[in-house]
């Protein structure tokens, strides 16, 4: 465990900037879904939807991936970051952009037109920073595969989605836009967002559950799989051939690897403890299962399920992971043998985080539940109750930044 933390990665301050702001918007998209129960059960390319879908998407989740990547890139590769600057500078145009874009569908349109291009340029930076950093790579193990295919993915999947966000001003892609939108989608969520979360898995995992000496062979395998499913998906988009239907069965059969790998890698772990973080990642496999399931009965639910099944409970247990031991390693590393220094387990409130992935998972399942019976009511509690849980994350940042000796 004492790999997560390097003086090859950039420092704690501009790491923690993207964690705490992803939590902020998680909790501003949770609030904006307090109101958009009538526009879920609508169609779901409605200019709020897509709004909501990236206030989430690019504020919650890739900033907290953004975070982790800037520290974990390091440690997979065993060289430093080329700019720790860049991470400065990503993070607060980062924040301005996603503002700012997201905004524009919900305030003034005009909005997206500088919101796309400072989102853009933030992207960018991180892209440019993480790619001259591969260059000086040394290994290549399936860390790194998984976090390089992902990188390039996201590449293709930014520039696609300013071409898009320009369309909005300059409507000039025509009958190509709806075949953009698909490949921006694949290229992001699947491409990007599920390599780097294999990737990172691959690392903190093991590094938590105190695994070793485990069988790789279902993920190495599977990488190549997954590369392949997202070319024959994007083949299909743009020639509307069978390539879409054998792309997505690569892709689960990539899902179904990464499972059984987590059960191996669970089965032969030293930590027998079920603490806060083996719980809520307990949940988001299972919430994995029932995207698999739902796919192809109910694509708008199975995307709820992928959404607040999935991404809320594995990102926020590797928060409460993640964050103290960052906060020890920059704060009381230092003093250790000089004076007294916490434990890793007593600079969060494994109680509240406890709570937080029951509340955060029953808010799921009424949140999820009440798009399909079309009841608001249980639609609000369910929002309400992931509310709580966004805030009782809150609450262990800051005991975690503000814990003392």
């Amino acid at each position: 465990m004492n790999n997560l933390a390097t003086d090859m990665s950039p420092p704690f301050v501009s790491v923690a900037i993207f964690f705490f702001s992803g939590v902020i918007f998680l909790i501003i998209s949770l609030l904006v879904l307090l109101g958009s129960f009538e526009n879920l059960i609508g169609h779901y390319q409605l200019q709020s939807n897509i709004g909501l879908a990236h206030l989430f998407l690019v504020g919650f989740v890739m900033s907290v991936i953004f975070g982790a990547s800037y520290q974990l890139l390091p440690v997979a590769l065993e060289v430093p970051m080329f700019s720790k600057d860049f991470s400065y500078i990503h993070s607060i145009l980062h924040i301005i952009a996603t503002i700012l874009f997201c905004s524009g569908f919900f305030i003034n349109i005009e909005l997206i037109r500088f919101g796309s291009l400072l989102l853009y340029v933030s992207m960018m930076i991180f892209i440019i920073n993480a790619l001259i950093t591969f260059i000086k790579n040394k290994k290549y193990d399936i860390q790194s595969r998984f976090i390089f295919w992902g990188i390039i993915f996201l590449t293709i999947g930014v520039l696609i989605g300013f071409l898009l966000a320009l369309n909005y001003f300059y409507p000039l892609l025509g009958n190509l836009s709806q075949k953009l939108l698909y490949s921006h989608i694949i290229l992001v969520l699947f491409g990007f967002v599920f390599f780097i979360i294999i990737g990172i898995s691959m690392t903190l995992v093991p590094m938590f559950m105190i695994s070793h000496n485990f069988n790789q062979t279902p993920i190495e395998n599977s990488f190549y799989i997954a590369t392949l499913g997202i070319s024959l998906l994007i083949i299909g988009v743009f020639t509307n051939s069978y390539f879409i239907i054998f792309g997505l069965i690569l892709i689960f059969i990539v899902f179904f690897a990464y499972l059984y790998q987590m059960y191996i890698i669970y089965k032969v772990r030293a930590r027998k403890k079920i603490d806060s973080w083996a719980l809520h990642l307990i949940f988001s496999f299972w919430g994995l299962f029932g995207f698999l399931a739902l796919f192809f009965i109910d694509t708008k639910s199975a995307f709820l399920v992928l959404f607040f099944l999935v991404f809320i409970p594995f990102i926020n247990g590797h928060l409460t992971k993640i964050i103290p031991f960052l906060r020890w390693f920059d704060k009381f590393s230092p003093l250790v043998g000089k004076q007294k220094v916490p434990m890793l387990h007593e600079m969060i409130n494994e109680k509240v985080a406890i709570y937080e992935t029951y509340t955060s998972f029953i808010g799921a399942i009424l949140l999820i539940s009440g798009i399909l019976l079309h009841i608001k009511s249980i639609y609000i509690i369910g929002v309400c109750f992931l509310i709580i849980g966004a805030f009782m994350v809150v609450y262990n940042i800051f005991h975690t930044m503000k814990f003392k000796v």
